[in-house]
């Protein structure tokens, strides 16, 4: 196999080969800038000799049992609960998700309890997790995978781990991103593990397809959609707030008290009725003010920073460093894309699912998109409004705008995530940031094509300042360094243009 230094899909597809072909000779010729002839002849010798060597199985012989459950494949009974499909692999199993963030996981872990699934979120990764990702890990990966890989093994390190009762489930999406083969990823690691019977279940999210609602049902689906929403909101005012708060403290415990009462009311909802979509539009709407109320000094205005970028990595502080509250040591006041499943999501709904539908000459399907389509808008309109200020200015993008705003700079069929994030970069730029913080994991096949974008976009506004800072788990202490420099170019430009 010929492959490229930092190539994307081979970071995955490498582990794959070797599974399928373990026992028989093969190679791998990685080519770079400074590959030479003469090490690339002796490989080439090396490989031949090896052919020579009995292969120490036969290809018919190999079980890669490496299924996966990322679809539903047949019709449902009833659409608003999990497929009975599902329901069959998680019977007498508990179902563990990797955490993310508070607003991500807690409503997730709510939404998916709320049909009758038993769920549990894992805990905040750690040191440990980092290490045993990148000890199963083949290692070009990129670090979200390798985080969320090292939770997975440490699960299965506990005393009570039981596989026989156990599954996994992670996001899957069949996009550009190499989040679309973190599903098969992680099976193969539990593999060599030993655990190749716990279920791997990665439900495909995508402009064609929405498998999460067809394996957890629409229920669940709905829930998540107006949880995260709410989560979504309630980090807007968070991030508003917090930096100029009396009392440190005060209002993040506002926020993860907030996060819990609306998990709480979501996962008892299981019936949609009026009374209990009031009953969480008045729990976000408390929880917004709650946080509203906070005691805070404005007199030091702070500058406002952008951030943007790899959706796992912006969320989770220990992947990001604790970004947000480093910025907000050093001077500055955050925006940020949101949970960003929320945008993509409505992305789907709003330009792709319904047109995917009337492609396939399916009227009726067409038809139901496009009413879910106006209820998951209804809700958003409904939440956000409950911001105003500063923390309301940010608001989810709807594909209007977003075709409208990137036709300049990307085509929206080359990948719908890098078609979000060009159209919040450029609504940024329009709601007064002084600067833009890219956050990028290493060899991220978007952020290299996307990168360039921005840099223009930024040159075309007065060379708004852009700091693009890529993570792979190592703890560099120049990436403080690069924040201090940065947040003193962002007060430069705030002065000179805000």
């Amino acid at each position: 196999m010929l492959t490229n230094f930092g190539c994307g899909p081979d970071s995955f597809t490498l582990q794959y080969i070797d599974e399928v072909l373990a026992g028989h000779p093969h190679l791998v010729v990685e080519i770079d800038d400074h590959s030479s002839d003469a090490g690339l002849i002796t490989r080439l010798e090396a490989f031949l000799d090896t052919l020579t060597t009995p292969a120490r199985t036969s290809l018919q012989d190999l079980e890669p049992g490496l299924e996966t459950l990322t679809a539903r494949s047949g019709p449902s009974r009833n659409q608003m609960m999990p497929s009975e499909e599902l329901r069959r692999t998680l019977d007498g199993r508990k179902l563990y998700f990797p955490y993310v963030s508070p607003g991500m996981s807690e409503i997730l872990k709510a939404a998916i309890r709320s049909v009758g699934i038993d769920v549990e979120i894992l805990p905040p990764p750690d040191g440990r997790t980092e290490e045993l990702g990148k000890k199963y890990a083949l290692g070009s990966e990129c670090h979200p995978f390798i985080v969320t890989l090292g939770d997975f093994v440490k699960l299965t390190e506990q005393p009570d781990f039981d596989p026989a009762k156990s599954a996994v489930t992670i996001f899957n999406y069949d996009g550009a991103c190499r989040l679309s083969q973190y599903t098969l990823g992680h099976k193969l690691a539990l593999k060599k593990l030993g655990y190749e019977n716990v279920p791997v279940i990665g439900p495909i999210i995508s402009t064609r397809r929405d498998e999460f609602s067809r394996l957890f049902g629409l229920r669940c689906t709905m829930a998540l959609w107006k949880g995260w929403l709410a989560a979504e909101v309630l980090e807007r005012q968070l991030l508003a707030t917090r930096p100029y708060e009396k009392t440190p403290g005060s209002t993040d415990k506002a926020y993860l008290d907030g996060i819990h009462r609306i998990a709480h009311v979501l996962e008892c909802s299981s019936e949609f009725l009026p009374h209990a979509e009031t009953k969480l539009f008045k729990t976000v709407k408390a929880e917004v003010a709650g946080i509203k109320a906070i005691p805070v000094n404005k007199q030091n205005g702070r500058p406002k920073i952008g951030i943007l970028g790899e959706f796992y990595t912006v969320l989770n502080s220990w992947a990001n460093a604790d970004l947000f509250k480093q910025l907000e040591d050093l001077g500055a006041e955050v925006k940020t894309h949101g949970i960003a499943a929320t945008n993509f999501f409505l992305l789907f709904a709003e330009h792709y699912h319904a047109q995917e539908m009337r492609r396939k000459r399916r009227p009726l399907a067409a038809a139901f998109y496009s009413l879910r389509r106006h209820w998951m808008v209804k809700w958003a309109d409904a939440l956000e409004d409950l911001l105003d200020g500063s923390s309301g200015d940010v608001r989810l993008l709807h594909s209007g705008q977003i075709m409208q705003d990137i036709s300049e700079h990307i085509h929206s069929d080359i990948d719908p995530v890098s078609t979000a994030f060009v159209a919040r970069f450029l609504d940024f730029t329009r709601k007064g940031v002084a600067g833009i913080n890219y956050v990028m994991v290493l060899n991220c096949m978007l952020s290299n094509m996307t990168l360039p974008i921005f840099r223009r976009i930024a040159a075309q506004n007065q060379n708004l300042p852009l700091l693009a800072t890529p993570y792979d788990g190592l703890k560099q202490t120049n990436t403080r360094t690069r924040l201090e420099a940065f947040v003193e170019q962002v007060q430069g430009f705030q002065g000179r243009y805000l």
